[in-house]
């Protein structure tokens, strides 16, 4: 499940991805988990030495905590079966076609299946890639009830800013006409890098050479 607020510090980050449309930073964690921050907020912090370090928007448990239980002496480099390689080992996002970030034909775009969405995969030590979809959550109003007793006057209401979102949050959830999990995709070897577009995922492992 997602979570907002701080993560226990430090975490060692183990992969990276750009989310434009967001203005969300992506970091994969050797615990497991996807780790959202603002960009604005970590530019703003890394420019100012003695700014605190940024808070994280939100969090989520996307693969199994650790390295690889493959046996390692099935691969061909079984040292990429290693403790180097944990948790979240690769991420890709790219904008949909339809996104000012797009930059023409010629660029991988992901045209997520939830409006608004923008397309993030994930590679892991567990050899598994899944396809996620990130989104803010629509803006909520509170009423606010000071004089329950006149119908007439108008009730004062605040919005509520919006919350970034993950889709989808359970196994029994799925993805419209997408693809959510692959197993397996390297035997079980981790996953170094993986990509995509509206057509196909690709997926490398350094551990079977594929």
């Amino acid at each position: 499940a997602g979570r907002q607020g701080s993560l226990a510090s430090p975490f060692a980050a183990s992969s990276l991805a750009v989310l434009d449309d967001l203005g969300v930073v992506a970091v994969g964690t050797s615990e497991g988990r996807v780790v959202c921050y603002a960009l604005d907020a970590l530019l703003a912090s890394a420019e100012a030495a003695d700014s605190a370090p940024a808070e994280p928007l939100y969090s989520f448990r996307a693969h199994e905590p650790g390295i690889s239980r493959a046996a390692s002496e099935e691969f061909n480099n079984p040292i990429f079966c290693g403790s180097s390689l944990a948790g979240v080992t690769a991420m890709f996002s790219a904008p949909a076609s339809t996104s000012p970030y797009h930059q023409g034909s010629g660029d991988m775009a992901m045209d997520p299946s939830l409006p608004g969405a923008t397309v993030l995969l994930t590679g892991g030590a567990d050899g598994v890639v899944k396809q996620w979809e990130l989104f803010n959550s629509a803006p909520t109003t509170d009423d606010d009830d000071d004089d329950d007793d006149d119908d007439d006057k108008s009730k004062s209401k605040s919005a509520a800013a919006p919350k970034l979102r993950h889709f989808p949050q359970m196994a029994s959830q799925k993805l419209r006409r997408r693809v959510c999990t692959i197993r397996d995709a390297h035997g079980g070897a981790p996953v170094v890098a993986v990509a995509g577009d509206n057509s196909k995922i690709v997926s490398a492992s350094a551990a079977d050479g594929t």
